[in-house]
């Protein structure tokens, strides 16, 4: 039996399925005060990131920087973020941190442009929103999608062969502890690529909720008012390759999962 079956601590929660839910477009109005603001077409990554008008353009400073509670992490409405979001950082149940959206318009989105478990660069990081080893943080109001580019950027093509892991959103923990108050709420996700490899290293999901290290586990995490637009992962398959996790119909709170440690709402 492969090792991952024996991570009897770790939580695994792989979600690409249509949620049936109306989603609601909810506009949030945050306090400047410990607010980071992106604007990928106006922005630069040599402004304070502080302030809308002084607005950070991309992920580079978010994924250097470690975040505090009561922290906010507030991408345009209207944009498209090339790249994996990547915080660092825990928030607390009363002041959590929080990732979502400011301004008027559509969900911004992060086009994860395939980004994938590679084991033979062992680069853990294989989603468009990639958190790991935090508790107490929100990440709502976005709309994510992860799919493989037809060329990578240095003109080789895409080769199918890989065995990775890839996901929209992957809550993980890579070291030993209990992580908490993870939510996810008011989210879409959708195109998130399959490599079609039914060998271990092919785990593909719209949301995955997974501890990779040994002792390792989430409590409280919710996942709420976010939905899946078909197809979530490509290629779509009833059975996910190597996650023992199906495709379950309607998301609902009466629904039972992999994990009692994940409430669907």
């Amino acid at each position: 039996m492969k090792d991952t079956l024996k991570r009897l601590f770790g939580s695994v929660l792989a979600l690409v399925v249509l949620f049936s839910t109306s989603y609601l477009s909810v506009v949030t109005v945050y306090a400047d005060t410990n607010s980071y603001y992106i604007d990928s077409q106006n922005g630069s990554d040599n402004n304070t990131g502080k302030s809308a008008d002084n607005a950070w353009k991309t992920f580079t400073n978010v994924n250097a920087a470690t975040f505090l509670p009561g922290d906010k992490i507030l991408l345009k409405r209207g944009n498209v973020f090339s790249g994996t979001l990547y915080p660092k950082g825990s928030g607390t149940a009363a002041n959590p941190i929080i990732i979502g959206a400011y301004g008027t318009g559509s969900l911004p989105v992060i086009n994860g442009n395939g980004a994938r478990f590679n084991p033979l660069t062992n680069n853990r990081v294989d989603a468009a929103a990639y958190l790991a080893n935090v508790s107490h943080l929100f990440i709502e109001n976005l709309e994510v999608t992860n799919e493989i580019p037809d060329t990578l950027s240095h003109g080789v093509p895409y080769d199918f062969s890989s065995t990775d892991d890839r996901s929209g959103i992957h809550v993980d923990a890579t070291a030993a502890g209990t992580y908490t108050g993870i939510t996810i709420r008011n989210c879409v996700v959708h195109h998130v690529s399959s490599d079609g490899n039914d060998v271990d290293h092919a785990r593909m999901a719209g949301i995955n909720v997974w501890a990779r290290s040994w002792n390792a586990s989430f409590t409280n995490v919710l996942i709420e008012n976010t939905r899946f637009i078909p197809p979530a992962v490509l290629p779509s398959t009833s059975t996910l390759k190597n996650t023992r996790a199906r495709q379950r119909g309607l998301l609902s709170k009466t629904t039972t999962y992999t994990t009692s440690a994940v409430t669907v709402s």
